[in-house]
C-alpha cells in the first residue's frame, strides 16, 4: 500500500505546452514587459521562461493567450538554476481559471 503525503499530492495535472505569451507587471516599482514561452500550466498557474527572475509575489498580467485572453496571476516562484540549463529563469505563477479576462 503506498502512503501519501503532502508532499507528494498534487492539487492537479501539469500540462507541458509551449505558448508564446507576453507578461508584463502590475507594480509600477518592478518594471516588466517581455515576451515569453509559457512551457507547463495547470488548473493553479503556469511556469514561464523569462530573461530575467522576478521576485516572488510581483502582480503581472499574462496576455496573449490562445482566444485573445489574458490573466492576471502573481508571482509564487523563480528557479534560476533553469537560467543555466534552459537559456532563462523559470518563473511560476499562481492565479485562479476564474481571473481569464477577455479581450
Amino acid at each position: 500500500m503506498e502512503i501519501l503525503t503532502p508532499k507528494t499530492v498534487r492539487r492537479s495535472t501539469r500540462i507541458r505546452v509551449e505558448i508564446p505569451v507576453t507578461v508584463t507587471s502590475l507594480d509600477r516599482m518592478r518594471p516588466f514587459a517581455e515576451t515569453c514561452m509559457v512551457l507547463v500550466v495547470s488548473a493553479q498557474g503556469c511556469g514561464f521562461r523569462s530573461s530575467q527572475a522576478l521576485p516572488i509575489e510581483t502582480p503581472i498580467i499574462i496576455g496573449g493567450l490562445p482566444g485573445g485572453a489574458s490573466v492576471t496571476a502573481r508571482v509564487a516562484n523563480s528557479s534560476t538554476i533553469w537560467a543555466i540549463i534552459r537559456g532563462g529563469p523559470v518563473i511560476s505563477t499562481s492565479c485562479s481559471p476564474k481571473t481569464a479576462i477577455s479581450r
